[in-house]
């Protein structure tokens, strides 16, 4: 359990260094949310499948990364069209923080 939880640090690292990539499109911005999510999704499942008395933890963990998903995904179909450019990076860090946050949830559990 413990080799898991190194394993799901170092790849949580990739967005928790708040180095978000500023999406040219929403197809770019849509994938960049759907690999984020998987990454935490499987993560979750990675530390179901090791047993323990958190299992109802994680699954509501794993019910927020997909609410995450299709929220962020919905939010980038809806752009605004005065400035999309300040928009994307609006919700590329909305979607920063709460990914950030549910990581963090993910190691403590």
């Amino acid at each position: 359990k413990e080799l898991i939880k190194q394993e799901i640090n170092w790849i949580g690292s990739s967005f928790t260094n708040n180095n978000f990539i500023h999406m040219a499109n929403k197809r770019q911005f849509k994938k960049h949310v759907h690999n984020v999510c998987g990454d935490l999704f499987a993560d979750c499942v990675a530390l179901t499948m090791c047993g323990g008395d958190n299992r109802e933890t994680l699954e509501r963990l794993m019910a927020e990364t997909l609410a995450l998903n299709n929220e962020f995904t919905a939010r980038a179909c809806h752009v605004e069209p005065n400035d999309a450019k300040a928009y994307f990076k609006h919700i590329g860090a909305d979607f920063d923080a709460k990914a950030e946050e549910i990581f963090a949830k993910i190691v403590k559990a």
